[in-house]
């Protein structure tokens, strides 16, 4: 897709279920996206809020793509940054795929500073 910088585009969505985690690839494939920005915990007091649809180490498939962990930075306690191969297995074309993780957002409310989250940005 053509993408340009003056005037970006956005897909806003929840976090994918177990059984959808492939659509979600799926979608980040067709529509070219090459950063996720994740504002949620996987697991807040013990429930989970979002299903991982992305492999802990090394590579998992989600129907026909192949998501490979390439690196996760923990920059503060208030986000990571972790970078991701993404591999069609029909066509092998492979593109790198960043993701922003932001995790001082609680569910039920607000951060409890702007700080974290400018600094996010």
């Amino acid at each position: 897709t053509d993408h340009d910088p003056r005037n970006p585009a956005y897909i806003a969505t929840q976090g994918p279920l177990p059984h959808t985690a492939a659509d979600f690839w799926q979608m980040v494939w067709e529509q070219g996206s090459v950063v996720v920005v994740m504002l949620t915990r996987l697991m807040e007091n013990g429930v989970a809020m979002c299903h991982r649809y992305w492999p802990e180490e090394g590579s998992e498939v989600y129907h026909i793509y192949e998501v490979h962990l390439v690196s996760e930075h923990i920059w503060c306690d208030d986000y990571l940054v972790r970078s991701f191969y993404l591999k069609n297995l029909k066509t092998s074309e492979t593109r790198t795929v960043t993701q922003f993780h932001f995790l001082s957002w609680p569910e039920n409310g607000v951060p409890s500073s702007t700080k974290a989250l400018l600094e996010f940005r």
